[in-house]
């Protein structure tokens, strides 16, 4: 599986519809993620990639912002 539809599982798995996951999909004004949210979202990316999310995702972060953050950073 590669690291978008990696990406996409998880994000299902947390319960967004995967007609709304999409790479130019923003987190938090697209998806509606809130703070609680993303930090879970983080936590499962950081788990499944065996890698650290910076800090603080960026208010504006796209799904697609993520998958190259992990395909850069050793996916």
């Amino acid at each position: 599986m590669d690291v978008y539809e990696e990406v996409k599982q998880a994000l299902a798995e947390l319960g967004y519809s995967q007609e709304d996951i999409k790479p130019s999909a923003r987190l938090i004004s697209d998806l509606n993620m809130d703070s609680l949210e993303l930090l879970n979202f983080q936590v499962e990316m950081e788990d499944r990639f065996g890698l650290e999310l910076s800090d603080e995702i960026p208010q504006d972060a796209t799904v697609g912002d993520i998958v190259r953050y992990i395909q850069a950073n050793g996916a």
